[in-house]
């Protein structure tokens, strides 16, 4: 097993998109600390983003992250 750190921009941004999907599945509601957390994984995997779609995901994140 490697390190996530040491993976790719595109497997990083695709746990993110994973943990942030499980997250919203979650019996107990999302955690706001895991989407942030998310969020900030995705934010640091940005890598190229032609069509700016990784940078709508942040903006969705952030969106969930204000639901009360």
């Amino acid at each position: 097993g490697r390190s996530l750190d040491t993976a790719s921009d595109s497997l990083r941004f695709s746990a993110a998109v994973a943990w942030f999907g499980q997250e919203l599945r979650s019996e107990r509601g999302p955690s706001k600390e895991a989407l942030a957390q998310a969020r900030s994984l995705a934010a640091s995997s940005l890598g190229a983003d032609p069509g700016g779609y990784r940078a709508g995901f942040l903006d969705m994140v952030s969106a969930a992250m204000d639901l009360d």
